[in-house]
């Protein structure tokens, strides 16, 4: 119903449908009611929606917190991946900075409501003695606050 909306091409849908519920471990909830659904079991079927439409920008908050099972989290990865391959834009928030420093290419850091960085993870990694890493921006921050 989804794709209808959206108005996007339906050939083999079930088919999709089915090969991402079962990367996702969901193939056994797929008749459940969403009320049912645990946190992460919810952020499973919205990411699945998310993959069936491929928009030109995935906008999504936390989606490594929001109680997704390891599982969940590598296909997230592995799509989000194949997508921006395509080139369609990934935007996430979050706070676990590890996974920023594992998973993206641009880094923007946000401060009561304005950009206070922004630049490639690459230039990020490649700063003397750790003083351009992430945790060391969040800090100065914090301490130009006090």
């Amino acid at each position: 119903m989804l794709l209808r909306l959206y108005e996007r091409p339906v050939e083999g849908l079930e088919e999709r449908v089915l090969e991402i519920l079962r990367k996702l471990d969901m193939l056994e909830y797929i008749d459940s009611p969403m009320g049912t659904l645990s946190r992460g079991q919810v952020y499973k079927c919205a990411l699945s929606g998310l993959i069936l439409l491929d928009p030109e920008l995935w906008m999504l908050d936390e989606p490594f917190a929001g109680g997704m099972d390891p599982l969940g989290i590598a296909f997230f990865k592995q799509e989000a991946r194949k997508a921006a391959e395509r080139g369609r834009t990934i935007m996430y928030s979050t706070q676990i900075v590890d996974v920023v420093e594992s998973f993206s290419d641009l880094v923007c850091v946000l401060h009561k409501g304005g950009l206070e960085f922004m630049d490639s993870l690459a230039k990020v990694k490649q700063t003397e003695d750790g003083k351009g890493k992430l945790e060391t921006i969040f800090a100065q921050l914090k301490d130009g606050e006090e």
